[in-house]
Order: C-alpha cells, then structure tokens, then sequence
C-alpha cells in the first residue's frame, strides 16, 4: 500500500501545481485578452458569434448578468474547486488519517492560492482585484475539499476498509 499512497501523493501534488500554474497564467493576462479567451468560450457554450456577444453586453450594461460573466466566474469556481480536490489528496496523502488538519490545511493553501492570485490579477493590465473573486473561487475549493473528503470518508472508509493512510502504512 506504501508504493500507491506515494503514487497518489506524487499525482496530487503534480495536479495541484499545474492547476496552480494554470490559475496564475490567466491571472497573468491582461484584461482585453482574458476578456477574448473567455468571449471564445462564451462563443462555443451559448453558439453565439463575438460579435453578438458583444453586442448583448453593450445593451445590458456593465451592471448586468452576462453569458460572458458567468462563463468567467465558473472558470474561476471550477479551476479552484479541482485546487481544493487535490489539494485534500495531497495533504491527506501526505500527512495521514487526521481529516480535521488535513481539511484545515488544504482550506489554508487554498484562500492564500485564491487571495495571493487576486493579488497578482490587480497588477495585471486592465485588471481588477475583487474580494467576490476570492470568495468564489473559496466556495470552488471548499467544495471540491468536502465532496473529496465525504467520498474518500465513505465509500473508501466504508467499503474497502479505508485507503490505510495512518503513519504505520
């Protein structure tokens, strides 16, 4: 079981960090670009044209709810709650059978993740910072944390005896 725990923690963390990456490489983008990615998206999801798209944003107005906002804020949600579900497994791959430390843990490296992330956007041009972004992207991870854990607590657990992560393992 020793060698499929390393695997598991090794695949965890390479996840984790490319998820990371990934995250801080479209934070890097300034904000016409990152608006055309997510326009591109936009595009493909509803089978509207840019410029239609455009054209609907124009007449809702900034204050508006837009097919272009939500598909950005659920790439925010999605790439952290994938963040929160191997950031579990790597600490609890990690550090053993304490579901509490390891919950704690993988909400820490997460907030700071979200909150140091949203700091980086702001020095991007044409960005903002928002407190918003930052509690969505924590409710993503938050998420993807308790739905890893009750599925490794119960059907793991329950089923197969449990994944045997203690420190004699």
């Amino acid at each position: 079981m020793k060698f499929w725990r390393y695997v598991i923690c090794v695949f965890a963390y390479i996840c984790l960090g490319v998820l990371m990456f990934t995250a801080f490489g479209f934070s890097a983008q300034e904000g016409e670009k990152s608006d055309d990615v997510s326009k591109k998206v936009t595009s493909v999801v509803t089978g509207k044209s840019i410029e239609e798209i455009d054209k609907l944003e124009a007449e809702k107005g900034d204050d508006k709810v837009t097919a272009n906002g939500i598909v950005r804020k659920f790439a925010h949600f999605s790439i952290y709650l994938l963040m929160g579900i191997f950031a579990y497994i790597a600490i609890f791959s990690t550090f053993g059978k304490n579901d509490a430390l390891c919950i704690a843990i993988a909400l820490a490296i997460c907030l700071i993740y979200a909150s140091s992330d949203e700091i980086h956007q702001y020095f991007s041009g044409g960005r903002t910072a928002t407190a918003r972004d930052v509690l969505l992207d924590f409710a993503g991870a938050d998420i993807g944390i308790f739905l890893t854990y009750l599925i490794k607590d119960k059907i793991f657990d329950k089923f197969f005896g449990g994944m045997n992560y203690g420190k004699n393992s």
